[in-house]
């Protein structure tokens, strides 16, 4: 389905420019219909603005997924 496939290459791109980007190691986890990621951010100043503009980058872009085919196919939980 595509709005499947719309979130798993944002967030799956995202899972890998945040490890060659920002030389980061996520906590993610990718399921059936579920994808989770948690990041801590490096002490480094640069790395982590990297970091949470590739994070908001996957949050925007899986807002305008939801925005076009609404919350019954996405949900997007912001922690």
């Amino acid at each position: 389905d595509i709005i499947c496939a719309g979130v798993s290459a944002i967030a799956q791109t995202a899972i890998g420019s945040l490890q060659e980007l920002a030389a980061m190691s996520p906590d993610y986890r990718l399921d059936d219909g579920h994808i989770a990621c948690r990041v801590t951010y490096p002490e480094d100043a640069e790395l982590a603005l990297i970091g949470s503009s590739l994070m908001e980058s996957v949050r925007i872009g899986c807002l305008q997924i939801q925005g076009s085919y609404g919350k019954t196919y996405l949900t997007v939980i912001d922690e």
